[in-house]
């Protein structure tokens, strides 16, 4: 067994090798999976790791490995489900051979997504609520100084 640990921001996985045997990496993929909320459609696009294959990983040691991901930048509101697959081969000492041995997933993360439609929508509405809300204020103020004024004695 070993851990799968991602950090999505920088495109990177990190695997954990809690075995006391060396264990070699063959194949290191993210399954992007997005769930679009306007037509409720599921799109999918797998990457792959730009890092030169199979690699070892020592007992009980960490390796960091890049995934390049490029999403489309109209992208529109919903959330994504990374899926993290590595397929490895554990070195056997008595044998002196690899052996396949686990094909790990960590598909436990979502990203939420706003699309820049929404986020302008949002944007505006933010606006005109202050522009309202600034108004409102401005007319109680307005009141409060008229009715101090009328209320206020002539000598």
């Amino acid at each position: 067994m070993f851990v799968i640990g991602l950090a999505a921001i920088q495109d990177s996985v990190t695997l954990r090798n809690d075995l006391t045997d060396t264990i070699r990496l063959t194949e290191l993929t993210a399954s992007i999976n997005y769930y679009c909320y306007q037509d409720s459609t599921v799109y999918s696009q797998t990457f792959y790791t730009s890092e030169a294959l199979p690699s070892e990983i020592l007992a009980e040691q960490s390796e960091t490995y890049q995934i390049p991901i490029s999403l489309p930048v109209n992208i529109a509101g919903g959330y994504i489900n990374p899926v993290i697959e590595a397929k490895t081969d554990r070195w056997i000492v008595q044998e002196l051979r690899w052996r396949v041995s686990e094909r790990a997933t960590d598909a436990n993360l979502k990203f939420f997504v706003e699309s820049p439609s929404t986020a302008t929508s949002n944007t505006l509405l933010l606006a005109f609520a202050a522009v309202l809300w600034a108004g409102a204020v401005a007319f109680v103020g307005f009141l409060v100084y008229t009715r101090k004024a009328r209320l206020t004695p002539h000598s």
